[in-house]
């Protein structure tokens, strides 16, 4: 493990709250009240992520979750899903986006994650598969509008800050290739677009009251529904039998897949180095299991791209080299 601190030396972090940022929490949460008409009794902070920090409230003795964004950029989808409100995402009960904060904030359903019930939830023997079905196809039924965003999506998963780190995670070294192979093989269909998550994971998808919502749609865009499926199949850990039954929910056959099978492996190559970096720039190596099954999907992936890549000798080197430090 000290080879691979050394190799990915970051600072860590804790979720401490510093004076400043309670006073931003304390307005923050006073304007919920306001709009609420509910008291606030407690606050903790979770998560500190690239886009946003996330808080657990209590609120009237009820758990609720608050995302607060202090860049200046509202994050991804933020938006469309305050003013919308969809039904597969927990309630909403207050958002803002004015000049000086970003927030929204949600009811904690009651219900358990999909991570406290299985690594693998989509298993026969778990009963879920209809009722993920269902979820997904009131998401990709969703059209905000008619653009294509794929493309855009995989260049923000490889973005050029990216480089800063080459030292001490050479794979970005591929992604301008990357990018330039994807735009290659993909073909955009009007026919295939709607709602795409691109973050399916087993913490974001919650079991509650025989159904499953979804949180955190930082990466959602009106995107190729086929690519969503076949990334949400990576992260879910869905097998090939259990992945054909969901298909067969959907009425999708191995036909429909197949012209986005290769880029679909590029699109999960990218989203992987993206999770990897994120994770990276945001906690360092504190949590080492997490990014050591990132790293190895990645080099999974890499294993299979590696050729049409043309990746110099010096850079594959450095690129294994890494992978082999996580196996």
């Amino acid at each position: 493990m000290e080879k691979q601190k050394n190799f990915l030396q970051h600072a860590i972090k804790d979720n401490s709250i510093l004076p400043i940022e309670d006073e931003m929490l304390a307005y923050v949460c006073s304007r919920i009240s306001d709009k609420t008409s509910k008291q606030i009794v407690s606050k903790q902070k979770l998560v500190s992520e690239v886009m946003s920090d996330t808080y657990l409230l209590l609120i009237d003795r009820r758990p609720f979750y608050l995302k607060i964004n202090l860049s200046p950029e509202v994050p991804n989808f933020w938006k469309e899903l305050c003013y919308n409100n969809f039904d597969f995402h927990p309630k909403i009960i207050d958002y803002s986006f004015d000049d000086e904060f970003k927030y929204f904030c949600y009811e904690t359903p009651v219900g358990s994650r999909l991570s406290e019930i299985s690594n693998y939830p989509i298993h026969p023997s778990f009963n879920l598969t209809g009722k993920f079905s269902d979820l997904i196809k009131k998401i990709h039924s969703v059209r905000i509008k008619n653009e294509d965003e794929t493309l855009s999506i995989l260049n923000s998963f490889l973005p050029l800050e990216s480089y800063y780190i080459y030292d001490k995670y050479p794979v970005v070294e591929v992604f301008s290739t990357l990018k330039a192979l994807f735009k290659q093989l993909y073909k955009s269909d009007p026919d295939h677009l709607g709602l795409c998550h691109f973050d399916m994971t087993l913490d974001n998808l919650i079991y509650s009251k025989q159904r499953i919502k979804i949180i955190n749609f930082e990466y959602a865009a009106n995107a190729n529904t086929y690519l969503d499926l076949l990334l949400a199949k990576e992260n879910l850990n869905i097998s090939d039998s259990s992945f054909n039954t969901f298909m067969g929910y959907h009425k999708i056959y191995k036909s429909d897949f197949k012209p986005y099978l290769e880029a679909s492996e590029i699109f999960n190559f990218a989203y992987l180095n993206s999770k990897i970096i994120s994770e990276y720039m945001t906690f360092g190596v504190n949590d080492p299991i997490k990014l050591k099954a990132l790293i190895n999907k990645s080099a999974f992936y890499y294993e299979k791209l590696q050729s049409k890549l043309f990746v110099s000798k010096t850079i594959d080197k450095k690129i294994r080299h890494l992978y082999h430090l996580w196996k």
